[in-house]
């Protein structure tokens, strides 16, 4: 548990809203999201932090 919280605390220190989308990386990096985590979220979201996704459709 400790080590959840330090990991998650890495990916959202010193969060702010405009760089949300480089600690979702970060999140993403190590495993603590996934592409059905963000369907709520914009295409042009989605598509900043799973590129590969957006490559296999063209």
């Amino acid at each position: 548990m400790k080590k959840e919280a330090k990991t998650l605390h890495w990916c959202l220190d010193g969060h702010s809203r405009s760089k949300m989308w480089l600690f979702m990386l970060s999140m993403r990096k190590v495993g603590m999201l996934k592409k059905e985590d963000i369907v709520g979220f914009s295409t042009e979201l989605q598509n900043q932090i799973f590129p590969e996704e957006n490559e296999k459709l063209s």
